[in-house]
């Protein structure tokens, strides 16, 4: 690993102390970072009946396919958070 990596990775992992990264998860944050795909398809299904009340009132292929997709990506952003949580706890030091 080059050294600038190790730098920016030593500085997010101060950044996260000083926001309180040190202290133990919550037990919602346990069970995203263990359940990962399941957040993902929860927010998708929550997601996608908002994307087409939202769209226009017309059901057209590409309005559909618009919806499908953005309820797609948004629960691609709350996996990837979800997985950042995970590496986020364990890089934590384990109080027992």
């Amino acid at each position: 690993m080059t050294d600038p990596i190790r730098r920016a990775r030593a500085a997010i992992r101060t950044l996260d102390r000083i926001a309180g990264g040190d202290l133990p998860p919550t037990a919602v944050q346990r069970f995203a970072a263990q359940h990962l795909l399941l957040i993902g398809l929860f927010v998708s299904g929550l997601f996608l009946p908002l994307a087409i009340l939202v769209s226009s009132g017309d059901v057209a292929t590409d309005t559909l396919l618009t919806s499908i997709l953005f309820s797609v990506a948004m629960g691609g952003v709350f996996t990837a958070t979800a997985y950042a949580e995970r590496n986020r706890q364990r890089g934590l030091k384990s109080t027992r």
